[in-house]
């Protein structure tokens, strides 16, 4: 069984990346510059999550278990929780894993998927979907003189705030059904950010979900909580634990905002990420 490293339950770093609007061609060559320094951190950071993160055999993840149910659920248990609801929060869905070069090709072009940047060894494409949020894509070759050789692949979706949970399903099934028909296992995971109603929200959503509390970190301004459940699908091992929901508040110092992270089975992303306040 392949475990994560400990530190993996408190956060995993993100790459902030801007946008890349592809019909907006005179922009592309000034943002493309920002995004390839930015790349070589993130793909590592994906060869991380691919190698430590995905267990093998049976278990939920290695075979590409969809993340659909698990998302319906954490949205009805966010809903009350957050101001403005679960449509106000920023809703980010992450696939992890490996294939081919020709897969990966193949998964871009079906999902409409437009080549920012690519060269020897490495690719990314991006698409700004009017109303349906960012999908984007990073891949690398293992080999690159071995295009059949597999590689680390990382596919994001980035919902847009005040998106509809059914719009945000709708996009995710349709990912889930392209990874699958490529024969691709993503190793998945959902992610939420948004202002807590009350500072006891985390507190009352692992009540909601009947959750144990397993792991716990905390410092002067946040606590980040990491559980187990069986109202869940997708679950990794956590060093000696299996666990399935990571929460977390932070207070801002400066604005005594209470922002509410969330994420199954763990929180992608950096707690200090706007949520839109």
């Amino acid at each position: 069984m392949v475990k994560y490293p400990a530190d993996i339950r408190l956060f995993i770093p993100n790459i902030e990346m801007e946008a890349v609007i592809m019909n907006q061609p005179a922009m592309q060559k000034g943002r493309i510059k920002g995004i390839l320094p930015a790349l070589f951190v993130l793909i590592m950071a994906a060869t991380w999550l691919v190698s430590y993160g995905i267990p093998e055999g049976d278990e939920p993840g290695a075979s590409g278990l969809s993340i659909e149910q698990d998302m319906k659920t954490l949205w009805q248990w966010t809903d009350p929780l957050l101001l403005e609801g679960a449509a106000a929060a920023g809703w980010s869905i992450r696939w992890d894993g490996k294939s081919n070069l020709e897969a990966v090709s193949e998964l871009s072009r079906e999902l409409s998927l437009h080549a920012v940047s690519r060269a020897e060894g490495e690719a990314v494409h991006a698409i700004l979907q009017t109303g349906k949020g960012l999908l984007q894509l990073w891949f690398q070759q293992t080999d690159a003189m071995n295009p059949d050789e597999s590689g680390e692949l990382v596919l994001i979706y980035e919902g847009l705030e005040g998106q509809s949970e059914a719009s945000l399903l709708d996009t995710v099934a349709a990912v889930e059904s392209e990874l699958r028909r490529q024969h691709i296992a993503g190793a998945p995971s959902v992610s939420f950010r948004g202002i807590a109603k009350a500072p006891a929200a985390a507190e009352q959503l692992a009540e909601q979900a009947q959750a144990e509390l397993l792991e716990q970190y905390e410092d002067a301004n946040t606590i980040s909580q990491t559980f187990y459940t069986h109202h869940l699908l997708n679950k990794v091992q956590s060093g000696d634990h299996k666990v399935n929901l990571q929460l977390a508040v932070h207070s801002d110092p400066d604005t005594g905002v209470i922002r509410f992270i969330g994420g199954i089975p763990l929180i992608t992303g950096d707690y200090r990420k706007d949520t839109g306040s």
